[in-house]
């Protein structure tokens, strides 16, 4: 047996509410109330028949539409999990894919540099040659001209 106040909080309504379902369903309900010391006791079947009538009212929710509202919930979560699930694969995969572009734009950039630093080196080695033949031509230029100068004095 419960007091008018436990069976408002268990059915989350006010005492109000219960007193009102009382006065109701008084015919219904008298043999599952019962009073001592000015303070109204309410059995389980009185309790249930109060239950139905705040359900049949939708004053309360009935605990099996909660049941299946949090099935649904579940539900539907188990489906957003799934397709983020889905979505985060196919993020990786994307990013595997970009990456390994990354990584063979990279190498041939490598390749590219590699390349480049063997062309200068080849031409500062040109370079370097057509100093040196430079440098022997106007040596042997210079000679030549002092010989020309010697025959000419001669």
């Amino acid at each position: 047996m419960y007091r008018v106040i436990e069976v408002a909080n268990q059915l989350g309504v006010s005492k109000v509410t219960i007193y009102k379902k009382i006065s109701l369903f008084k015919k219904e309900l008298k043999p599952y109330i019962h009073k001592k010391r000015n303070i109204t006791f309410i059995d389980d079947q009185g309790v249930e028949i109060i239950k139905e009538s705040l359900i049949a009212n939708h004053v309360i929710a009935d605990s099996t539409d909660k049941d299946n509202q949090i099935d649904e919930l579940n539900q539907a979560l188990e489906l957003h999990q799934s397709q983020v699930k889905l979505l985060n694969d196919r993020l990786i995969e994307t990013e595997k894919a970009h990456m390994e572009d990354l990584q063979l734009l990279v190498s041939t950039l490598e390749a590219q540099v590699n390349l480049k630093k063997t062309q200068i080196e080849s031409k500062n080695r040109l370079m370097r040659n057509f100093k040196d033949l430079v440098a022997y031509n106007k040596s042997q230029i210079k000679r030549i001209e002092e010989k020309i100068q010697v025959m000419d004095e001669a």
